[in-house]
């Protein structure tokens, strides 16, 4: 996940204002403090359908708000497959 981040900066980007309120659309350089802040352990769920209603029912309304990042995920393990699964937020 963070290679393909890094590779594609628009999904951790940011907005910027100035004082007469211009907007300015930011990439930052990819360090650990900003994968920290953008792939979320979110712990583990039970079965494919609680991943599915926690894409409906994402927790966490004011990730991905302005200024950013404009991306978030929730990385979780999926314990009836054994796999993992990502569920993003974005602006």
């Amino acid at each position: 996940m963070k290679a393909t981040l890094a590779n594609h900066p628009i999904f951790t980007s940011f907005y910027l204002y100035d004082t007469s309120k211009k907007a300015y659309h930011v990439t930052v350089k990819a360090i650990e403090e900003l994968w920290n802040l953008c792939l979320i352990d979110h712990g583990s769920v039970k079965s494919r359908e609680m991943v599915q209603q926690l894409a409906v029912e994402y927790p966490f309304r004011d990730h991905a708000t302005e200024p950013g990042p404009l991306f978030r995920a929730l990385v979780v393990d999926v314990e009836e497959t054994g796999s993992a699964a990502m569920v993003f937020y974005s602006k």
